[in-house]
């Protein structure tokens, strides 16, 4: 099998990468991504490493004779889209305009799995979200990964595109050195100086996926012939609050941990869990990992990888 990556080097494309490696065989694997001086042991998970911007000509050709495109790259912080939802409109939608229209003429029978969003999507919502909930986007990215959502059913309904959306809950994991998410920030904080900084009152809640159980459900997808849009999570929802009582659990006992709590940012979503029985009816898809045992997990890895661990700012 032939597997191109879009955003090969970023947070979920090298565990995606790392889980193909572990658990498949005979896979020729490609990454493209715009990361300056990338690790080497990064680039060697690749049988090839295309460095640019993945619509860019002489990257889009890489996608002919592949059997499965998993893209991933985007503009994924809401906090960056609104300071600049240009950037947003020209990297999300736009550039993955480019990459489904060569697909349509030159790598039509390839696998496209796209990564989406749940929360960003269908907004606020105390019940579990399902695929079917109308969607509110309320940032400019949620607004993007819709638009792409939309793109690929259409190729799929006019071009016989076989193409699948995934809306990942917030993934977390080992191997994110270059993340920003929550866990990934608290990790840091907790080998670093201590200070567990916590957005508005904590009591928002999430559903937080380990990134080995998005890479087996995307392999698990492209063995398939799934299309649609389906959510990838745990369906069960923590609190901000109840993720920092797993992290004091799991911190350094020599580290003295601080709480400090700083204004919720806007565009931020207040409750989101994914609903994920279309999922599981439809493969048998069940997480496997959970949020305690995953939290050591990446703890350990950050312990492990002092360069990941980013000074935080008293």
């Amino acid at each position: 099998m032939k597997l191109v990556i879009t955003g090969g080097l970023g947070f979920i494309g090298i565990n995606l990468a790392r889980h193909i490696r572990r658990h498949h065989d005979g896979i020729h694997l490609r990454a493209i991504d715009w990361l300056e001086n990338p690790a080497r042991e990064e680039c060697a998970l690749f049988d090839h490493v295309h460095h640019g911007d993945f619509s860019a000509p002489d990257a889009l050709r890489l996608l002919e004779g592949a059997d499965a495109i998993v893209h991933l790259a985007a503009c994924s912080s809401v906090q960056e889209s609104l300071r600049d939802p240009a950037f947003c409109f020209r990297n999300n939608i736009a550039a993955s305009f480019r990459l489904i229209d060569h697909m349509r003429r030159h790598a039509i029978g390839a696998k496209l799995v796209f990564a989406s969003t749940g929360g960003a999507i269908i907004g606020n919502s105390d019940a579990p979200i399902r695929e079917t909930d109308p969607p509110r986007p309320i940032s400019p990215y949620g607004a993007s990964k819709l638009a792409v959502e939309g793109m690929i059913s259409a190729n799929a309904a006019a071009y016989g595109l076989n193409g699948v959306s995934l809306r990942l809950a917030n993934v977390y994991g080992p191997h994110s050195s270059r993340q920003s998410g929550v866990v990934a920030e608290f990790c840091r904080a907790a080998l670093g100086n201590g200070m567990l900084r916590i957005n508005g009152d904590g009591r928002q809640t999430r559903d937080f996926i380990h990134a080995d159980d998005v890479s087996r459900a995307i392999m698990e997808v492209i063995a398939t012939d799934l299309r649609g849009t389906f959510n990838i999570g745990t369906g069960k929802a923590i609190s901000i609050l109840e993720l920092v009582e797993i992290i004091e659990r799991n911190a350094p006992k020599h580290v003295a941990l601080k709480r400090a709590h700083r204004p919720a940012p806007d565009g931020e979503v207040m409750h989101s869990c994914s609903d994920i029985s279309l999922i599981r009816e439809a493969i048998g898809y069940q997480p496997r990992i959970g949020l305690e045992h995953g939290i050591r997990d990446t703890m350990a890895w950050f312990r492990k990888n002092d360069r990941a661990i980013a000074a935080v700012a008293e």
